[in-house]
């Protein structure tokens, strides 16, 4: 089994090939997602079987999402341990998260560091005029 996935932090969208036309597990499924602390919004669309996650990075993991999927019998075993090829781009979509993060800040403090210097330059030149 190897679920279509797509994942930002904080949003996590597998399809689950079970879920697919399958109202009552679709909903028992959100039940079971919406007390899962960490998790804000849990969604299934049974007409596709797209399993959509929200969730706080810093409570809760994108490893620790896929060992609870994995028990549930949603997504294969083992992804968080060295099993990262079966779950397709996982590291990449990581590692491209992290890139765009470091240059999203880098970009803001330049921004800011620049404001800072332009108003610190009309400041001393409206003082000395």
């Amino acid at each position: 089994m190897n679920p279509n996935f797509h994942h930002v932090p904080g949003r996590l969208r597998v399809r689950v090939a079970s879920l697919k036309r399958n109202d009552s597990a679709a909903r028992a499924t959100e039940r079971w997602l919406s007390g899962i602390e960490g998790i804000t919004a849990g969604r299934v669309n049974d007409v596709t079987g797209s399993v959509t996650i929200t969730y706080e990075p810093q409570l809760i993991a994108l490893p620790q999402l896929l060992e609870l999927l994995a028990e549930r019998g949603h997504v294969p075993t083992g992804l968080t341990d060295g099993g990262a090829d079966r779950f397709p781009g996982l590291q990449a979509v990581e590692a491209s998260a992290s890139r765009a993060g470091q240059a999203l800040a880098t970009a803001t403090l330049s921004f800011v560091v620049e404001k800072v210097i332009e108003r610190s330059a009309l400041a001393l030149i409206g003082a000395l005029v």
